[in-house]
């Protein structure tokens, strides 16, 4: 009983852990390169000034916390694939590096299927509506928000992966894939800058609809 335990908190631990470090990553990065390096280069593009230290510290306590919770999440997957439960398989081998790579597109598809779901189709609903009331109100957000949203919202948001995991067949390398390009998308769309004038939508486009959202 206490093998499982630790053995769930270390697992617990290596994913909390490896999304922490892609999301501050990605805000450090996007930090340097667009900010600070791309400073003169992205000044047509820049739609807002950097907000109070204060405020970037309770974005960053938002996002970690909201990271620990889709952690929990991808740890009880993980954990029904070791008990085998589900559809995570661990040897890539199983299913091939085409396979894996192919599920990642297929992650990103559902999500964002997912999100356009619950944003658009079922706005009204009371759940729905209780939720945007108790969302954090983001005045000027940087790239430290990436993450930051009311925890139930967060757990809601995340609710797709255990039931996908269920019947997709998942390597925690897909996932860990697609957490990784999730943060670099995110951190983007929260630097304050319109990079493009129309670009698609989905999980590789999304930085026009964020700029727009940040402009009020």
């Amino acid at each position: 009983m206490i093998d499982s335990f630790l053995s769930a908190a270390r697992g617990f631990g290596a994913i909390a852990g490896f999304m922490v470090a892609c999301y501050l990553g990605a805000a450090c990065a996007g930090h340097v390169l667009i900010r600070l390096l791309g400073h003169t280069r992205f000044a047509r593009s820049r739609l807002q000034p950097m907000p109070p230290a204060r405020q970037m510290l309770g974005e960053l306590r938002g996002s970690v916390l909201a990271i620990l919770l889709v952690a929990l999440l991808l740890t009880a997957a993980w954990l029904m694939g070791g008990a085998q439960l589900n559809a995570v398989y661990f040897s890539v081998a199983t299913h091939g590096w085409v396979y894996l790579a192919g599920s990642v597109v297929i992650v990103a598809t559902v999500h964002d299927g997912y999100a356009c779901l619950t944003r658009h189709v079922l706005p009204r609903a009371p759940l729905f509506e209780h939720l945007r009331r108790r969302r954090p109100a983001q005045v000027n957000p940087t790239m430290l928000a990436a993450w930051a949203l009311d925890p139930a919202e967060v757990l809601l948001g995340a609710a797709w992966c255990l039931p996908l995991a269920s019947v997709l067949p998942l390597h925690p390398l897909a996932v860990a894939a697609y957490v990784a390009l999730l943060s670099m998308r995110n951190a983007l769309c929260h630097l304050g800058y319109a990079y493009c004038q129309s670009p698609p939508g989905g999980a590789t486009g999304t930085a026009r609809a964020t700029a727009l959202s940040l402009r009020a």
